[in-house]
């Protein structure tokens, strides 16, 4: 089993049971990108890592980190293309437009729910349609979400390193929780995770930092220890409420200058670079 103290449910009908957890209200407030540079663990400038070596002020660094979590769409693993797949059939089903797969780059990132309103028009934001789409895409999600999902290049070397160097890691995403454990099991088993925390009935979705500091609590960490690193807004967000250090990503689906609006403290251009942060 790939995490000790991984968030199982007991037996139950996979895609009823992410319905429920997709329909937690997506309530928490986003940081301005202000408040996050005033964050106290942040550094005073961004440091931002060349994709050809690693050039970077160690100065920057102020704390050894002792732990990481990931997000998991977009940072660890590229889901873009089935999840897109999953939502076009459902548009298609109910007589509408679909998008090109590059378009969910901006859809994804805050959770099912949320995904299925920013696809659907802007004049059928109906709560019965809306409902109604969610259960369609879950269903036509679960029927393919590894179709053409695969690990990013360089996510497998810099996990080994991680584990080499004996550094606790957690995964933590808006990705719903069987989904969630799905994908841990099928791309991720090879690496120990302490914790795979997704949407769930109960848990407030990222940037809302209950779910953080959940994780925060198995880590054992000193959350200004801990590096979150993330590819979306909702990410830098996260680790900002949560008092983590953010790490933005650029392997993933949105560009360097959202990540740093949201208070990235760190860019990374290539997985193998989070490895200077820690030696």
């Amino acid at each position: 089993m790939h995490s000790r103290l991984a968030l199982k449910s007991t037996k139950f009908n996979l895609s009823n049971l992410i319905f429920q957890t997709t329909l937690c209200r997506y309530g928490a407030r986003h940081e301005t990108a202000k408040a996050a540079r005033r964050h106290r663990g942040a550094p005073s400038r961004t440091v931002v890592f060349s994709s050809s070596k690693f050039s970077w002020d160690k100065k920057e660094v102020i704390v050894k980190y002792k732990a990481v979590v990931f997000d998991m769409d977009g940072t660890l693993l590229d889901t873009l293309a089935d999840l897109a797949d999953a939502m076009n059939r459902v548009l298609a089903e109910h007589g509408f437009a679909t998008h090109p797969v590059d378009a969910y780059r901006h859809f994804v990132g805050s959770g099912a729910n949320r995904l299925v309103a920013r696809a659907l028009p802007a004049d059928r934001q109906d709560e019965d349609l809306r409902a109604l789409c969610l259960q369609s895409f879950l269903r036509e999600y679960e029927a393919g979400w590894r179709n053409k999902t695969c690990l990013y290049e360089g996510v497998p070397e810099l996990l080994d390193a991680l584990a080499a160097r004996k550094i606790p890691m957690a995964v933590l995403t808006n990705k719903p929780q069987a989904f969630a454990e799905l994908c841990m099991r099928e791309f991720l088993s090879r690496w120990d995770f302490t914790l795979t925390l997704g949407q769930m009935p109960g848990v407030a979705v990222k940037p809302d930092p209950a779910g953080p500091r959940q994780v925060i609590r198995h880590l054992g960490v000193q959350p200004e220890k801990i590096l979150y690193l993330g590819d979306t807004d909702v990410d830098m967000f996260t680790a900002v409420n949560a008092g983590m250090h953010p790490v933005g990503v650029l392997w993933g689906f949105r560009p360097e200058r959202e990540l740093l609006d949201a208070g990235a403290a760190v860019i990374l251009r290539h997985p193998m670079e989070l490895v200077s942060l820690l030696d």
